[in-house]
């Protein structure tokens, strides 16, 4: 099964593997940036851990005819390296977060807490004369 790019944010399968150079394989991982998660150090990657074709500029391929491509001995890879700041959230992330803030936020009314409601008291306007209707003025059913 291929690898996966080892540069943050990058989800393309296969490429090519770090040098064995302890020179070079440093330059490779101080320009993909990445860090241990547990350490917050310069990872380290293993001997099967690449980095995909994306990140390099055409010069830094040899010139053959071959079918494959081969990197030049000095090769670092230098394009479509991700700043410190992840992409965007994808939309089903963005769902989740709001669903999140949501149930950070309780709906008092819905789980039953009663609210205190203060009521001012106004001063009574004059009450006018009610008109009470007679029995005439009333519609009679005619069922």
């Amino acid at each position: 099964m291929p690898q996966r790019c080892s540069v943050p944010f990058c989800c393309n399968y296969g490429g090519h593997q770090f040098p064995k150079d302890k020179q070079r394989r440093f330059q490779w991982r101080v320009a993909i940036k990445r860090l241990d998660p547990l350490t917050k150090k310069l990872w380290e990657p293993n001997d099967r851990d690449v980095v995909c074709h994306l990140h390099f500029v055409a010069s830094d391929y040899k010139d053959t005819s071959a079918d494959h491509l081969h990197l030049k001995d000095d090769a670092v890879p230098s394009i479509l390296i991700p700043d410190d700041e992840p992409p965007t959230p994808s939309p089903r992330l963005q769902r989740l977060s709001r669903r999140k803030q949501e149930f950070d936020k309780p709906d008092l009314v819905a789980i039953g807490v009663q609210q205190e409601v203060v009521i001012e008291e106004k001063e009574e306007a004059p009450s006018l004369p009610q008109a009470t209707p007679d029995a005439d003025s009333f519609i009679k059913n005619p069922f």
